[in-house]
C-alpha cells in the first residue's frame, strides 16, 4: 500500500516537471495539442485493440477455449484507456504501452510466471462450443489456487483459512 501511496503522489509531481519542461520548448499552445492529440490517437488505437481482443475471446469462447489471455489482454486495454484519459505525458506513454500486442504479451507471460511460481493454479471447463442450442451460455468455469508455499495436512488439503495467511 505504501508503494501506491507514493506513486499517487510522485507521478502527478513528475507530469507537472514535464509539463513545465516541455512546455519552455514547445509553449503551452504545443504541450496541449501534444496532450489532446495523444488521448485522441489513444482513444482511437484502444478501440481497435479492445474490438480485436473482443472478436478473439469470442473466438476461443466458440472453440471451448477459456479465454484467459483475452481476458487480460482486455484489462490491460482498460488500464491503457484510464492513463490515456489522465492528462500527462508519461500516463499517456504508460497508456500507449499497454496498448501494444507484445508489451501486453510480455505482461501477460510475467504474470503468468507469477502465479505458476506462487502457487498451482488449475482451470476446468465444461464449455461446449455453440452452447446447448438455446441461445444461453452453459459454460461453467471453475478455478482453484493453491499457495505451493502453505503446509498442507495429511489428506492433502489446504488449512482453513482461520490458519492461512489469506484469513487474517
Amino acid at each position: 500500500m505504501p508503494l501506491l501511496l507514493l506513486a499517487l503522489i510522485l507521478v502527478p509531481l513528475a507530469e507537472i516537471a514535464l509539463f513545465i519542461t516541455i512546455g519552455k520548448y514547445i509553449g503551452v499552445a504545443g504541450t496541449l495539442a501534444c496532450v489532446l492529440l495523444t488521448a485522441i490517437g489513444g482513444a482511437v488505437l484502444m478501440r481497435q485493440e479492445g474490438l480485436r481482443t473482443l472478436r478473439a475471446a469470442q473466438q476461443a469462447v466458440e472453440r471451448g477455449e477459456p479465454p484467459v489471455r483475452h481476458l487480460f489482454e482486455g484489462v490491460c486495454i482498460f488500464v491503457a484507456g484510464a492513463f490515456l484519459l489522465t492528462p500527462g505525458f508519461l500516463t499517456d506513454l504508460a497508456g500507449l504501452l499497454l496498448l501494444l500486442p507484445p508489451v501486453r504479451a510480455f505482461l501477460g507471460r510475467w504474470a503468468w510466471d507469477m502465479v505458476q511460481r506462487r502457487g498451482h493454479f488449475h482451470v476446468e471447463t465444461n464449455m461446449r462450443p455453440g452452447g446447448n442450442g438455446d441461445g444461453q451460455d452453459t459454460g461453467v468455469i471453475d478455478a482453484d489456487f493453491r499457495d505451493v508455499n502453505e503446509p498442507e495436512k495429511d489428506d492433502g488439503t489446504v488449512p482453513p483459512p482461520s490458519t492461512s495467511r489469506w484469513g487474517r
